[in-house]
């Protein structure tokens, strides 16, 4: 068995997730961001004092083999108005959990057998931060939901991010980074979904000494208010900034999206992230290097209306790696 621990939030690690479990040759433990204070985990946190439950839920369905009418329930969102208006029933079921266990992990471990879930998922840390973010005209945010969701067009740049208050990572999840067989970050937000990860304490350690390659998985698309203007180069050399040292192997999507779906991103901001490093075959990965870097660049793009990696093409380059 291999050990891959996966390290970010949002949709980007959910699809990775989707598509490494289908692959019985791997132990996986997913690590996530506790940054999120947007949407049904804000009000949770809000409300109840609670973990942000919505990107451990996310991994937790992305490496379930329960029954698809399972998955939906926990999927289902109740529709608005009243007290849980809005929230879905995973949220409230891993919120639940948790207090009845008195603890997350527990409650995350609960949730993780009904879902019968293949790996681990593990919150970065039990403690409660807040993500907050320095642009470059001196304006300070706090919040993950401020920094993610830009009013207007015409935001500076993030200079900097940090969590307040400065928090430590979970013993396990250090462990699991220092013996992991590969570590792969993204692909996903920068500054909300990944970044966040690497600002607690002791994950920055972890990353120096793990046994394995760490691969940086680079979006498709760049994001409005986050990474406006980023190529492959400034995603990469932004993480590291944090990380506090240079990612062993880069992966990027060479396929551009269908025209119609483009132009419905680039509508809201987002722009397509070119492969400038490399270039690729439709049929094969092309490596080459970049510094110290190996740069594996592929048509990762899935068919459909969004701009998603295909689980099962990323999670079989990522199985190429080890």
């Amino acid at each position: 068995m291999k050990r891959i621990v996966t390290i970010g939030g949002g949709t980007g690690q959910f699809a990775l997730l989707t598509g490494l479990k289908t692959i019985p040759d791997l132990d996986i433990t997913a690590v996530v961001t506790m940054a999120d204070s947007g949407g049904s985990s804000g009000v949770l946190r809000t409300e109840r004092g609670a973990l942000p439950p919505g990107d451990v839920l996310r991994c937790l369905l992305a490496l379930s083999t329960a029954s698809d009418d399972v998955i939906g329930l926990f999927q289902y969102r109740l529709a608005a108005g009243g007290g849980v208006g809005g929230h879905t029933l995973g949220n409230l079921m891993l919120t639940g959990s948790a207090e009845q266990q008195q603890s997350f992990l527990e409650g995350i471990s609960t949730i993780a057998k009904v879902l019968a879930v293949r790996g681990r998922v593990l919150p970065v840390t039990t403690s409660c931060v807040e993500l907050c973010a320095r642009l470059t005209d001196g304006t300070v945010l706090r919040g993950e939901h401020e920094i993610d969701q830009p009013n207007g067009h015409g935001r500076s740049r993030i200079a900097e991010v940090w969590l307040e208050p400065e928090a430590t990572a979970l013993a396990e999840v250090l462990e699991a980074v220092r013996q992991a067989d590969a570590v792969i970050v993204g692909p996903g937000d920068l500054y909300t979904s990944i970044i966040p990860n690497v600002l607690v304490r002791g994950v920055t350690d972890a990353l120096h000494a793990v046994c394995g390659p760490l691969v940086f998985v680079v979006n498709a698309m760049t994001k409005h208010g986050e990474t406006d203007g980023f190529g492959v180069v400034e995603f990469v050399r932004t993480f590291e900034r944090y990380a506090g040292r240079t990612v062993d192997t880069v992966v990027c999507n060479t396929r551009r999206p269908a025209p119609d779906v483009l132009t419905k991103y680039e509508r809201e901001g987002a722009m397509f992230i070119a492969p400038s490093i490399t270039e690729a075959s439709e049929t094969s990965p092309t490596s080459s290097a970049w510094g110290t870097r190996d740069v594996v660049a592929f048509p990762l793009l899935s068919d459909g209306p969004l701009i998603r990696h295909d689980p099962i093409k990323l999670a079989h380059v990522i199985r190429a790696l080890l």
